[in-house]
């Protein structure tokens, strides 16, 4: 019985230098588990973990409140996990190297912004886990929508206007209004092209697979396929390893005509989303541009091209010369005979020599 119980302790006593030393390499818990909230579409919010390797997140421990009061949360929306044996729970699913999680918000009447806060927990595979943990984010609700055409239309008074008022803090602004920090203009550059110009502020950049375009299903006028220029990467805090835009850009639209010859008005929806540098994040956004497609003609030559092609240099008129006329003998000469002619340089040669 001694032995059995002095063996017990030595095994005791040499698991302790390892649960030491893995405790030791453990990973803080915002590192292991790292946290962003991003608004994905209107009313709402997508919760991202990126799980680093070797840990994972129980499905079942998540929980989400807002603030301030008078904000709501709908039914989160979870992914099917893998389930697992768990030693500590039993029987649960399990995510791991990361999760979105998307949920409805709702802000208090007349406000634009909430905090939201999540509670999770997780292990590592080193056999530790993690107490609850809770960590918070500040959501920007405000749907930025504006209309450019011949004449600016404005929103004097509803969700652009809360935006501008919750990004200026006293006279300085810390965040720019959505329009301000993503300048966008569009315009026609031939009957079947379009030309749309992005202009991000310095320290402000846009996603690149968040920028769409749409235009009226009735209009007989669709999008061919968008030319996207390649953007730079970036491990964002919000959507992992993307493609963004810091600099200004231009994306070419070709347009489809087969159901459209006349001349016909159209109004170009342009869809964006972009960050700031500094840690807020603007929700979808889209802004309206009203344009006018020239007439085309099936098979006609594209204006664009016509105007793009280099003019081709006009060769110097050639100068035909006239053919030469023989001088005329005298009048009144004789002409040799070919006798004479011969006789007439065999006397050369012999007097020559």
């Amino acid at each position: 019985m001694k032995l059995a119980i002095r063996n017990v302790v030595w095994i005791l006593l040499a698991l302790v230098p390892a649960l030491a030393a893995a405790q030791d390499d453990l990973l803080p818990p915002d590192q292991a588990f790292k946290f962003s909230v991003a608004m994905v579409e209107p009313g709402t919010a997508e919760i991202h973990y990126r799980i680093a390797d070797g840990y994972y997140m129980y499905r079942d421990k998540f929980r989400f409140s807002v603030q301030p009061a008078g904000a709501s949360l709908g039914q989160p929306h979870f992914p099917a996990g893998k389930v697992k044996e768990d030693e500590y729970f039993g029987k649960v699913e399990t995510y791991r190297h990361e999760v979105a999680i998307r949920v409805p918000v709702r802000a208090a009447s007349g406000e634009a912004e909430v905090t939201l806060q999540a509670i999770s927990q997780g292990c590592a595979d080193a056999g530790l886990c993690y107490s609850p943990y809770k960590q918070s984010a500040r959501l920007v609700l405000a749907a930025a929508d504006t209309n450019t055409s011949a004449t600016t239309k404005t929103d004097d008074g509803g969700a652009l206007s809360k935006l501008r008022a919750l990004t200026r803090g006293g006279d300085k602004e810390d965040f720019l209004p959505v329009e301000k920090a993503f300048k966008i203009e569009a315009r026609t550059l031939d009957a079947r092209t379009i030309a749309v110009d992005f202009k991000p502020e310095p320290t402000y950049y846009l996603y690149r697979d968040k920028i769409g375009f749409e235009l009226p299903k009735d209009a007989g006028v669709t999008i061919a396929k968008p030319n996207l220029p390649r953007g730079e990467m970036k491990s964002d805090p919000n959507f992992g390893e993307t493609e963004v835009f810091h600099g200004a850009f231009q994306v070419i639209l070709k347009l489809d005509r087969t159901a459209a010859q006349d001349s016909v008005p159209l109004t170009l929806v342009t869809r964006y989303q972009g960050c700031s540098e500094k840690g807020l994040c603007y929700p979808p956004s889209k802004k309206s541009f009203d344009l006018t497609l020239a007439a085309w003609k099936r098979g006609g030559p594209s204006p664009a091209a016509a105007q793009e092609a280099p003019e081709q240099p006009t060769a110097p008129p050639v100068r035909r010369r006239r053919p030469q006329r023989r001088a005329r003998p005298p009048s009144g000469a004789q002409r040799r005979s070919p006798k004479a002619r011969k006789w007439r340089r065999c006397c050369a040669l012999e007097t020559s020599g």
